[in-house]
């Protein structure tokens, strides 16, 4: 099996336990599979670069995962047909590092959820 990060880039207006729904879905493919969560991150909701249809802000989620062909072709189907997701991009690593990533330990963005559903 290789190593692969998987980050998402979902919907503004997904509240954390969606959040938590969709993560477990796509743990739940990973798993039934025989491939294995390594590491699992929220980088929370932050500011785009760029508009993507129509937002400027989005939630960040990192998967780092042990995965064969079969585990990524059916994780890029569930995610292709998954309309909260508006980006994705799997990368391959060589190892998966174990400590806090750059990105959550630079505590320079909103680190909690916000319910924007009220």
């Amino acid at each position: 099996m290789r190593l692969y990060e998987l980050v998402l880039i979902v919907r503004p207006e997904l509240s954390s336990t969606e959040i938590d729904k969709l993560t477990d879905e796509l743990t739940s493919i990973i798993s039934n599979y025989e491939g294995k969560l390594v590491k699992h991150e929220y980088w929370g909701l932050r500011s785009l670069a760029y508009k993507i249809n129509r937002n400027q802000r989005a939630h960040y989620i990192m998967l780092a995962i042990s995965a064969n062909n079969n585990i990524l072709q059916k994780l890029k189907n569930k995610i292709k047909n998954n309309l909260e997701i508006i980006r994705s991009r799997f990368i391959k690593v060589r190892e998966i590092s174990q400590t806090t990533s750059p990105i959550l330990k630079n505590q320079s963005f909103e680190q909690t959820a916000i319910d924007v559903t009220s």
